[in-house]
């Protein structure tokens, strides 16, 4: 039963400590400087674009990630098979997302203004998904571990190539940034290319129509899935940009803060990736007593990682503002990082669904939220702008666990019953505040503080029992 834990523990550990070098540091130190340099307006308009792009970006996918994720996790006999079935499908969806998506930007009036940043944008965002495609069978036939090397691979390049950049110049442009991104996500996808064919022996045969059509067919609610989340987690830009006169500007502070989250947040998409494998594994074989165990585990560590990380930002949220950022919004903030728990405990809910296949009933529950997300902008997003879109954030947000914590009691696919996993939040938010308001009295310089806190509120939630530090270093050094 450990084996599972023990995996994801390694996984995990390597994930924070790859994320705590590389992630911050392009977060905190790339993109902040290249959008002081270019400006909030210029950054604020490549958000909107490239929030715009998500939507389309189903077509390049169509769910087929999840779905290789999922049927090759319980069937890795059949690798060869679904191989042959969903290769060839990439580069036509790749066309058809290009095509639409730079139809969206002609009809909104945006491809005359920005044609470049959208050109490189469409092109980035196939080889995002050709990458995450890899990855998926990578993942599927076990490699956690280099699946997890590949999820910070284009990150770590972008700051090599951003370094050498900066020695030579400075970036003043929103090509630039594009074009090292383009490099960056190129190099992993060559490398995750070379090893899935070199190590399998899968090969490019010739395409199936039929079948593959029967896949798609089959990857059709797994697609939804994102469609979905797309709208009711990342359109706030567009939002924004739809409803304010000043809709350029009021997305760029909304985008200086909802970096930070999306940098946070990392963690949990990260997570979920290490899990619908082997949820999918464990489920396929019957093992529920396995993957309840590996859920709790999971939700005490993520519950634990999104506190530790949203409270000391919340608590010197205006520090830290004016330390990244020549003009200085810190008042949203706040309420984009309280999102963080609510967005980790969805990424856990929704894997366990999707890795027992009710993606269907799913899918009609984030209707409602993008419903919750459509009436909240209407009346908030008109007046508050930026800040009205990131309380529609976490209102969405917040409605969308219930909704799952709901259907998975419902579908009896992990026991919630007994308030178990409500006392670990409840303890693990409390700690939060609490560690901040001590540190808060007790230490006035900014930095210390927010060192202290962070320390702080860890020793506390491995005290309270909230992040289970004696099984983890059980399950790391077990052999």
């Amino acid at each position: 039963m450990a084996q599972y834990k023990r995996e994801l523990i390694i996984n995990v550990t390597f994930l924070i400590l790859a994320n705590l070098l590389i992630k911050p540091y392009y977060i905190f130190f790339v993109e902040r400087k290249i959008q002081n340099q270019v400006g909030t307006a210029a950054w604020g308009a490549y958000f909107t674009l490239f929030s715009l792009s998500m939507l389309p970006q189903i077509i390049l996918d169509l769910g087929l990630t999840s779905y290789i994720n999922q049927r090759l996790s319980g069937h890795r006999d059949q690798l060869h098979m679904i191989w042959k079935d969903t290769a060839w499908v990439k580069p036509i969806l790749a066309l058809i997302f290009a095509v639409i998506f730079l139809l969206i930007c002609y009809v909104g009036g945006y491809f005359l203004t920005y044609r470049t940043w959208i050109l490189w944008i469409t092109l980035n965002q196939v080889l995002i998904s050709v990458i995450l495609f890899l990855r998926a069978y990578i993942s599927g036939l076990g490699h956690y571990r280099l699946d997890s090397a590949f999820s910070v691979a284009d990150k770590f390049l972008f700051i090599l190539l951003f370094s050498l950049w900066a020695w030579t110049g400075t970036i003043t442009s929103i090509d630039t940034f594009l074009w090292i991104q383009t490099v960056s996500l190129g190099v992993p996808l060559i490398l995750g290319t070379a090893w899935l064919l070199m190590r399998t022996g899968i090969s490019f045969k010739r395409l199936d129509f039929g079948q593959t059509l029967n896949i798609l067919k089959q990857s059709l609610p797994f697609a939804g899935i994102f469609v979905l989340m797309v709208l009711y987690c990342r359109m706030e830009p567009v939002w924004i940009g739809w409803l304010r006169p000043d809709g350029a500007y009021q997305a760029g502070i909304y985008a200086a803060g909802y970096r930070l989250l999306d940098a946070a947040n990392m963690m949990g998409f990260l997570f979920a990736g290490i899990l619908l494998p082997m949820f999918s594994h464990t489920i396929s074989l019957g093992d529920k007593k396995e993957y309840q165990s590996v859920f709790d585990l999971s939700w005490n560590l993520m519950i634990s990682l999104s506190v530790l990380i949203c409270f000391p930002i919340i608590n010197h949220h205006t520090f830290i503002m004016a330390q990244l950022y020549t003009d200085s919004y810190p008042g949203i903030l706040p309420i984009l990082m309280i999102c963080l728990i609510p967005l980790t405990i969805n990424y856990l809910l929704s894997t366990i669904l999707t890795a027992a296949g009710r993606v269907v009933m799913m899918n009609y529950f984030f209707l409602i939220s993008i419903g919750v997300s459509v009436v909240g902008h209407m009346l908030l997003t008109p007046t508050m702008g930026a800040g009205g879109a990131a309380i529609v954030l976490l209102i969405t947000q917040v409605v969308t666990s219930f909704l799952l914590s709901y259907l998975v009691e419902k579908e009896k696919l992990i026991t919630l019953t007994g308030g178990v996993h409500l006392l670990i939040l409840v303890k693990a938010i409390t700690l939060g505040l609490l560690s901040g308001w001590l540190v808060s009295l007790l230490i006035d310089h900014p930095v210390l503080s927010l060192i202290t806190h962070m320390v702080a509120l860890l020793l506390a939630l491995a005290w309270f029992n909230v992040l289970p530090w004696q099984a983890l270093i059980r399950l790391i050094f077990k052999k």
